[in-house]
């Protein structure tokens, strides 16, 4: 609801709005000052916002690379094991072939189950410590654990593989290293204090 203003009020609103005067408008020193001291103010706050802004724009500017690289790194290995998991023959020639011809292992199965179930995460690891798997096939074998470690999570890795025995836990903490995890020891903490020593 509007509240209507007889032509008789309007010069008393007027002067209240422009300092008690009837008449012509006259500044208000009060308002004034207070939008002068508001306009002053501007520039600082302005001047604020913008370091902070470029204050972000630097964290951005040096994490990216770092962030990216680690994505990079960890979607070739999630790929490779996908491949292993779908076409053992293509992903997995080396690692499977060793493990079925030298140590009587069924290498892909151990995998899907190391994928399902800490149960089989933990044989998986348990097979490992007595692998006689090398080469391109320990290629194969490094970056599946590094796929295994993104999936699980550093915590319940870690568990598991400190229930699998020291042997393995050196092994496996070893092909870690060998695949060159990025930024092993501040992403995965625990997974990395098991062993004492690692590979540079």
């Amino acid at each position: 609801m509007y509240t209507r203003i007889c032509s008789k009020e309007l010069p008393i609103l007027t002067a209240l709005i422009n300092g008690g005067r009837i008449g012509n408008p006259r500044p208000n020193p009060a308002i004034h000052r207070t939008l002068r001291d508001k306009a002053a103010q501007r520039p600082v706050i302005l001047n604020v916002r913008t370091q902070m802004m470029r204050l972000a724009l630097g964290f951005v500017a040096v994490l990216f690379p770092l962030l990216a690289s680690a994505c990079a790194a960890d979607k070739e290995c999630q790929d490779w094991t996908k491949l292993a998991v779908e076409n053992p023959a293509v992903g997995c020639e080396g690692a499977c072939t060793q493990a079925k011809r030298f140590d009587k292992y069924d290498y892909h199965a151990g995998l899907i189950a190391a994928q399902k179930s800490r149960t089989g995460l933990e044989k998986f690891f348990r097979y490992t410590a007595r692998s006689t798997i090398m080469g391109a096939g320990s290629d194969e074998l490094a970056c599946h654990m590094y796929a295994l470690l993104l999936q699980w999570g550093d915590a319940q890795f870690a568990n598991t593989l400190t229930k699998s025995g020291a042997k393995a836990t050196t092994r496996v903490v070893g092909l870690l290293d060998y695949t060159a995890v990025t930024d092993f020891k501040r992403r995965f903490p625990r997974t990395y204090g098991l062993v004492s020593q690692h590979e540079e």
